[in-house]
Order: C-alpha cells, then sequence, then structure tokens
C-alpha cells in the first residue's frame, strides 16, 4: 500500500505542477489540467472517497473550532498550558471517532493514512488556478488604484496622476502695481483638465 501511495503522492505533485504551469497561461485552462489529472484517478477517489472526506474534516478541524476552544479558555479561567492540552485531548478522540468510522467501512490504518493525506494535495489542485487568477487580479487592483502621496497636497486621485513640475521662486507684479514674491512650490503641468490642478477642491 505504501508504494502505491509513493506513486500517487508523487504523480499527485506532478499534476501539481503542470496545473501551476497551465494556470499561468490561462485560468481556465489550469482548471481544465486539473480536472483531467482527477478524472485520471477517479476509480481511486472513488474507492476512498470517505478517506479523502475525513482528511478534509481532520485538516480543517484546529480553525474550525479555534474560537470555541478560546472561549471555553476564556470561560474556565484556564492557563496556556491547560489550553493545550484541551486542544490535543479533543483533537486525539476526534481523530480517533473519524479512523473508527473508516474502519467500520473497511479501511485498514495504512489505507485510512494515505488516503487522509492526500486531500489537502487534492484541494490544493483545485484551488492552484483560482488562486493565481485572484492573485493576478489583486495585482492589477494595486497598479489601478497607485497614489502619489510623497507630496504634501490635496488632490482627488483616479488612478492616473497629473504630470507636475517645480516652479522655482521669483517675483510677480500684481495689477496694482505691488510687487511680491512668489515662494518655490509645485504645481500641475497645464492639461486643460481642472480636476488635475492642486489647487482643485471640488
Amino acid at each position: 500500500i505504501f508504494l502505491k501511495a509513493q506513486d500517487i503522492i508523487i504523480n499527485m505533485f506532478i499534476s501539481i505542477a503542470i496545473t501551476t504551469i497551465a494556470s499561468f497561461i490561462n485560468p481556465i485552462l489550469g482548471v481544465i489540467v486539473a480536472l483531467f489529472f482527477l478524472f485520471r484517478r477517479i476509480s481511486f477517489f472513488y474507492e476512498n472517497w470517505r478517506g479523502i472526506v475525513a482528511g478534509v474534516v481532520v485538516y480543517a478541524f484546529p480553525y474550525c473550532f479555534t474560537s470555541m476552544f478560546e472561549t471555553i479558555a476564556y470561560d474556565l479561567r484556564t492557563t496556556p498550558l491547560t489550553d493545550l492540552g484541551i486542544v490535543c485531548i479533543l483533537s486525539a478522540l476526534f481523530l480517533h471517532l473519524i479512523l473508527r468510522w473508516l474502519y467500520k467501512h473497511g479501511y485498514t490504518h495504512k489505507k485510512a493514512i494515505v488516503s487522509m493525506t492526500l486531500a489537502p494535495l487534492i484541494i490544493l489542485l483545485f484551488l492552484i488556478p483560482f488562486l493565481l487568477k485572484a492573485a493576478s487580479l489583486f495585482d492589477d487592483l494595486l497598479v489601478a488604484t497607485a497614489a502619489d502621496f510623497d507630496h504634501d497636497y490635496d488632490v482627488d486621485v483616479d488612478g492616473i496622476n497629473p504630470e507636475t513640475h517645480v516652479v522655482e521662486g521669483h517675483y510677480r507684479t500684481l495689477p496694482s502695481g505691488e510687487e511680491i514674491f512668489i515662494e518655490s512650490h509645485i504645481r500641475t503641468n497645464p492639461n486643460a483638465t481642472i480636476t488635475d490642478n492642486i489647487s482643485y477642491r471640488g
């Protein structure tokens, strides 16, 4: 069983690698490739679906019940060491019940462990295309909403910063004939868009 399991696990890692490459090319292609590899092993999944489901439940158990453990620990005013003991005891009891369920359906301990171990690999195989697509969308969002925070001025940013230039300090004569000094400052390049002006306040 372990030789067979080793071959299956190696094949799963190869499938994950190929699915990852296909997902980089096109997420839809990644989904198709993942389904192809899963259907190639459809008989194995059919025979061991209980073990795979048990693996998913066992891996998800700590995450799903973390808040419950924290609530129990808070109510009982326990110490961190006691909290750890409670978690370990409940986890061991839960795993024992899962294994008993599998043994009732004809699983040996080797077959149960192998099929449960495959659960995260199968989930990863399915999720890779969607994770890569989500990462790509997140990168696009970061680029689209980039803003310039290096300069101290109030301006509405719509994703594209207008070009600016530095105006050196100089003297200006007002219509009244009074001469004033204009401090060095930053201003936008004229582009006929009023909202691009730094002084624009809506």
